[in-house]
């Protein structure tokens, strides 16, 4: 498994979840997995890339395109919704990339 972690500014929940799912898809791609596996803790997203929901908002449109593009280079991929207490792991990675962001403007 591989963790990253990076600072990506004020966004929206669901578009930094938007953002981590495109950062993941892409280094999957890199590594050339064929299977994936998605732990998405918002329903929203979850539900967009899944095709459950339709993409209404338009700031989510273009993340939403990308990742959904992205999702289709793999064989074999599923989308598990978490919930937000399922993904505390995901959660301590946003929080390092934040500690490190505001140690470095210090």
């Amino acid at each position: 498994m591989v963790k990253i972690s990076q600072y990506i500014g004020e966004r929206t929940n669901n578009q930094a979840e938007y953002q981590a799912t495109i950062a993941g898809l892409k280094e999957a791609a890199r590594l050339k997995a064929a299977t994936v596996t998605l732990h998405i803790d918002s329903e929203l997203v979850a539900k967009q890339l899944d095709g459950s929901y339709k993409v209404r908002n338009l700031f989510l449109f273009p993340l939403y395109k990308e990742a959904a593009e992205l999702c289709k280079q793999f064989a074999n991929l599923s989308i598990v919704h978490v919930g937000h207490d399922g993904n505390t792991e995901a959660h301590a990675l946003a929080k390092a990339a934040l500690d490190e962001f505001k140690k470095r403007r210090a």
